[in-house]
């Protein structure tokens, strides 16, 4: 006879009952539009959580001393942090009843685009519709 059991696990502290089920977010990353290009973004969409938060961004694990490269406090569910370069990003966020969730998330840039010289060798318009017409070798 095979016995299922149910482990439900949350996370409180006495005196100020906090469950990190409470605050929920979702992140999303926009990619640099060209190579070298600081113009990344990300999009952070609190689904739950006690409004009155402060949303921190980081650039390597959080860690106790740790300076964080932008922080914004705001009523507001959604948040976006813009001129990112390309990095993998940490996202905390921490609700006004002490709620505090940590995500991860990529920002990425096109490849280098690299293209071969080409030389003309003659150039032309079309008599029908003045369209230039190019021959290269």
């Amino acid at each position: 006879m095979r016995k299922t059991i149910f482990i439900l696990v949350c996370f409180c502290f006495i005196n100020n009952i906090v469950f990190s089920a409470d605050l929920e977010f979702v992140l999303k990353s926009d990619s640099a539009r060209c190579y070298g290009e600081s113009s990344g973004k990300i999009t952070i969409n609190i689904k739950t959580g006690n409004p009155g938060f402060t949303i921190r961004l980081y650039n390597k694990k959080p860690a106790s001393k740790q300076k964080y490269i932008s922080q914004i406090n705001t009523i507001e569910s959604t948040y976006t942090f813009f001129e990112l370069p390309e990095n993998n990003y940490y996202i905390t966020v921490e609700d006004s009843k002490g709620g505090y969730l940590q995500k991860t998330i990529g920002v990425y840039q096109p490849d280098k685009l690299e293209a071969e010289p080409i030389t003309i060798e003659k150039c032309f318009s079309s008599p029908e519709n003045n369209d230039a017409i190019l021959k290269a070798n």
